[in-house]
């Protein structure tokens, strides 16, 4: 009888721990894939401009553009931290804005 309890509560200890392990590692998954919900917004966005060129200049709609106007919404952070945070992605999309327009001049000559 002693032997059957101590098995059983081998197996609820072993349940909640392996639960809880569970948890954590769903929770650091969680994590990662919030922090790059921006860059993976933005690339997909990208990806609509480039498209939407390349059609419409296979039915000859393009119409000249000086430029491009990037906006979004940020909140407003005191701390001086996640600001610079804040501008390092924005310099990355745009860094991603301005190798795909250079793969779109290339594919239009």
């Amino acid at each position: 009888m002693i032997i059957w309890f101590a098995w059983l509560m081998n197996q609820f200890f072993l349940t909640i721990i392996l639960l809880n392990f569970l948890i954590a590692i769903l929770a650091e998954s969680f994590t990662v894939v919030m922090e790059q919900e921006l860059q993976c917004k933005y690339k997909s966005k990208v990806a609509l401009n480039k498209e939407t060129f390349l059609t419409l200049k296979a039915f000859n709609m393009l119409t000249p553009f000086e430029g491009f106007l990037l906006a979004a919404q940020t909140p407003a952070l005191p701390d001086p931290d996640p600001i610079k945070e804040a501008q390092d992605e924005i310099q990355e999309v745009q860094h991603e804005i301005l190798s795909d327009l250079g793969d779109m001049q290339s594919e239009i000559t």
